[in-house]
């Protein structure tokens, strides 16, 4: 792989990943104009729990089952 083709699969994750800290991807929060919307959250250095319990939180208020 290239460095552009790197930054191409990573360039979303690339802060999390250098720093450290822990993030994960919610796809389909939202559906707009017949598209999906995600969110991404990053979380304190080793607070990886709380992340999951915050994304746990949020998709149980969307109705999805974690």
């Amino acid at each position: 792989s290239t460095i552009s083709q790197l930054y191409d699969r990573f360039g979303l994750t690339l802060a999390a990943n250098v720093t450290g800290l822990p993030a994960l991807s919610i796809p389909g929060i939202l559906s707009v104009d017949g598209g999906d919307l995600g969110l991404q959250l990053v979380g304190r250095r080793l607070h990886d729990g709380s992340l999951l319990g915050y994304a746990s939180r949020i998709m149980s208020a969307q109705g999805e089952c974690v």
